[in-house]
């Protein structure tokens, strides 16, 4: 994790925060080596595996119950995915390394951020 994580889920503790990872091509216990260790554990309700497919499990947990949803992600196309089974969302691609730039088809309802801190401007207007 990097190492802004940890103070950004302290800021949040009056927040419901799942951590949802996709292990895809890594193995789950690399995914679960990473997250499930204190103070992480004791900073989330929740943390979720899935294989690759992040959108589904975000429909499953959150349609149904008209909560917020801030969906925050380092790939495009969990963003956009999310976006289209969850319109209501706030889905935020977060680029630490600038590479998002490369792409043209971000679109105008995913704003993209380069460190967590950034996501307060967008979810605390």
């Amino acid at each position: 994790l990097f190492s802004d994580t940890v103070v950004y889920l302290q800021s949040l503790s009056h927040h419901s925060v799942y951590i949802l990872t996709a292990h895809g091509n890594q193995t789950l216990e690399y995914q679960k080596a990473k997250v499930e260790q204190p103070p992480i554990t004791e900073l989330v309700e929740t943390i979720l595996y899935v294989e690759s497919d992040k959108a589904t499990k975000v429909r499953e947990l959150f349609a149904a119950t008209g909560s917020e949803v801030v969906f925050v992600d380092d790939l495009l196309e969990h963003c956009k995915a999310v976006k289209k089974v969850l319109p209501t969302s706030t889905c935020v691609l977060i680029d630490r390394y600038d590479e998002a730039r490369r792409h043209k088809d971000i679109p105008s309802d995913i704003p993209v951020i380069s460190d967590l801190q950034e996501l307060n401007a967008i979810i605390s207007p």
